[in-house]
């Protein structure tokens, strides 16, 4: 994802890159399921956010913490 500007104001940009066998096709429902849930407006949740432990602050985080976390 990433973030972008334009005339109409801020918006979120996804993108979706396929790897190994299958992976184009997979890459592509997931592409067609994003245009689906874009044609109706998307939605209203709150902005995407992260953390990152770097230096140190990587104390911060502990085993436990999530790495990543996708919320379909």
């Amino acid at each position: 994802m990433r973030e972008g500007e334009d005339e109409k104001g801020r918006y979120w940009e996804v993108g979706v890159i396929g790897h190994g066998e299958g992976g184009a096709g997979l890459a592509e429902r997931i592409v067609s399921e994003i245009r689906a849930w874009d044609a109706t407006g998307g939605n209203d949740a709150p902005e995407l956010g992260f953390r990152m432990a770097v230096a140190d602050s990587r104390d911060r985080l502990t085993a436990d913490d999530a790495r990543f976390n996708a919320d379909t």
